[in-house]
């Protein structure tokens, strides 16, 4: 008989956890029931339907704290996995004393429990102690666990993103874009910390005419507002197209010359994943988790954090054809050697058959 997995997660919208979960559960479920509950609706959701998997999502007139507690009593299930912090904070706390096995996915680099004073992490902390298993794709939140959270070596596992190259289309016939035009981009949802501010002021230095930037990703609490304003200060209206939000924007990375992320703080990032197996040059802030990702110089560059000129002039180096194309080919290398799909599905599958089966 089947092993039943639960779960939780904060919604089921288009950002690189949901994503993960979704290959997840395309695999899992040939061996596993699944059952999701995510305590707000997304645009993922119709796809996370095709997978014909349980899923609950709270109605608009409903709490989704009551309903959460209630779907708890009513759903038997032999596993908990929890994703993002709002949801291991909750369902950890509701499940404390549940003897069902517990994992909980860290998929970034603890940082952000400064915004709550530490507070969450204090919370965290505790809810370590009851989880089986520690998951992280980051071999730099690996080693945060261990030394800085105090978590048993034994207990975090580190298993690679889930990715596989999709068949590609045309981003440039969609946008009326230019064959001979460097089109780059950020993949990234509009969130200060992201950095798209950086990236639109140092993109007003290129001396190059013939370059669009894309800017992928969705609105978050109208900071797109924002960056309009301060494209349009910058007169780069006619080099900077805003796309929104983009949920198969992987099929579209080999018709983009090179991507960029200056992103403040990161963990194991997935458009960087895409950007190297697609053999796209990145250009990259040089925090440690994206070194994982860029060797200097070969594949791309690491920008010192909040150095415009430095990150216009190696925007500028990119744009060379030949240096594109050596870095290009350094990528698919770096992808082919790094990033295995049937080994981290393995893994996956490995720690559950060692929890509940």
């Amino acid at each position: 008989m089947k092993k039943k997995i639960t779960f939780i997660i904060n919604s089921l919208e288009g950002g690189g956890t949901e994503k993960h979960l979704l290959q997840l559960v395309k695999f899992l479920k040939k061996k596993y029931y699944i059952s999701i509950f995510s305590f707000c609706d997304g645009r993922l959701k119709s796809l996370f339907d095709k997978e014909k998997v349980k899923i609950k999502v709270p109605k608009d007139n409903e709490n989704s704290l009551v309903c959460f507690i209630k779907y708890l009593f009513k759903n038997d299930t032999d596993c908990y996995h929890f994703f993002l912090p709002k949801s291991y904070l909750v369902g950890g706390f509701l499940t404390f004393f549940s003897t069902k096995k517990k994992i909980m996915s860290r998929r970034s680099l603890n940082y952000y429990h400064s915004k709550y004073l530490n507070f969450s992490l204090y919370l965290e902390k505790i809810l370590h102690s009851r989880m089986d298993i520690i998951l992280t794709n980051s071999a730099l939140a690996r080693k945060q666990l261990i030394l800085d959270e105090k978590i048993p070596e034994k207990k975090v596992k580190l298993i690679k993103n889930l990715y596989k190259i999709k068949k590609q289309q045309n981003i440039r016939k969609l946008y009326n874009l230019n064959s001979k035009e460097i089109v780059f981009a950020i993949i990234a949802n509009l969130i200060p910390y992201k950095g798209h501010i950086d990236l639109i002021r140092a993109s007003s230095k290129i001396v190059f005419k013939d370059w669009k930037l894309l800017i992928i990703g969705e609105d978050r609490n109208n900071y797109k507002a924002t960056l309009e304003k301060e494209v349009k200060k910058l007169e780069l209206d006619k080099n900077i197209i805003f796309t929104g939000f983009m949920d198969n924007i992987e099929s579209y990375l080999k018709d983009i010359d090179f991507v960029v992320n200056v992103s403040e703080e990161e963990g194991s990032s997935n458009s960087l994943l895409q950007s190297i197996a697609n053999g796209l040059p990145i250009l990259v802030y040089d925090i440690e988790s994206n070194k994982e990702f860029v060797r200097h110089n070969k594949n791309g560059f690491l920008v010192k954090k909040g150095n415009l000129s430095e990150l216009t002039r190696f925007i500028e180096m990119i744009f060379d054809d030949k240096k594109r194309k050596e870095m290009s080919n350094f990528s698919k290398f770096l992808f082919e050697n790094l990033f295995d799909y049937k080994k981290s599905e393995e893994k996956y599958l490995q720690i559950y058959r060692d929890l509940i089966d």
